[in-house]
């Protein structure tokens, strides 16, 4: 089975395209393959949308994989209530490298999914997403980039946030039900020196993947 080339691969390929005139070869930092198999796990949960067991137990594997990697950990938990009623257990998480720097970046994903397939591609609108591109991938990314940063830790502050509750409403008719955890970190932001710029990872594991400017 060949996998697709996506920003995994890209990734890994990097440090080698930017030296290939005169300079020798560095040493590969980003592991593309080993990033690949991040999404294999998350989707062996099976469909991580909140208040699910799926969601609870992909949410103790990021906590307890990141507290391995990361200098800090801090995990927003909070309950949102629905326009339908239903209360929903959501946590964010913040991985912090290098935590004292006053120069911070903010990499973030999403780690939840959608609780119906509604694509107009979709087959069966019955079923919730699987989520292996729509929020494994984000994930998948910044979970490699934890183990690089473990590895060679960053003269920068970085901060890696994985937000929950993306994906559970609708854009249109329940907009308060999307964005949750994006809007919840927006409004209690983390104590320290605030990112001079964040880049958010979305569906980066597309088959055919293009990144536009």
């Amino acid at each position: 089975m060949h996998r697709p080339l996506s920003v995994f691969s890209v990734l890994s390929a990097i440090s080698v395209l930017s030296a290939c005139r005169d300079k020798p070869r560095p040493p590969q930092e980003f592991d593309g393959p080993s990033s690949f198999r991040y999404i294999e796990t998350q989707v062996g949960f099976g469909a991580r949308v909140p208040g699910t067991e799926a969601h609870r137990r992909m949410g103790d594997w990021l906590d307890s994989l990141l507290r391995e990697r990361a200098d800090t950990v801090i995990v927003q938990s909070w309950n949102h209530v629905t326009a339908g009623r239903d209360t929903l257990p959501l946590r964010n998480f913040i991985a912090r490298f290098n935590p004292d720097a006053e120069k911070r970046l903010l990499l973030l994903a999403h780690w939840d999914s959608r609780p119906t397939a509604d694509s107009p591609r979709s087959r069966d609108s019955t079923k919730a997403v699987a989520g292996a591109n729509d929020g494994g991938s984000g994930v998948a990314l910044l979970l490699g980039i934890a183990d690089v940063l473990k590895r060679s830790p960053p003269t920068a502050g970085v901060d890696l946030l994985l937000v929950d509750g993306e994906d559970y409403g609708h854009f249109t008719d329940a907009p308060g039900d999307v964005l949750i955890g994006s809007r919840y970190y927006g409004a209690h932001q983390a104590p320290g020196p605030k990112p001079l710029y964040a880049v958010l990872f979305d569906l980066v594991a597309d088959k055919d993947l293009q990144l536009y400017q």
